[in-house]
């Protein structure tokens, strides 16, 4: 069974890393990102199979963030 990726789009660091600690004892990948342009870079190249993302990020917003991720699946 392959393991499932998750990419938390977080910029608190206690935040990540409660996210990350508990999917990761759930066998899950746990991928990053802190702000809109590593989010961005990330997804460009990579498709997780969920995105764990806050609205209010810097750099950009979750919410313009949400928006390119719909289109480019349009």
């Amino acid at each position: 069974m392959d393991m499932k990726t998750i990419l938390i789009v977080e910029d608190e660091p206690a935040i990540q890393d409660m996210l990350s600690l508990f999917l990761r004892t759930e066998n899950f990948e746990v991928v990053h990102a802190y702000d809109y342009v590593q989010a961005s870079e990330y997804l460009a190249v990579h498709r997780p199979d969920l995105i764990l993302l806050d609205w209010m990020i810097p750099k950009g917003s979750g919410v313009q963030l949400l928006a390119e991720i719909r289109s480019s699946h349009d």
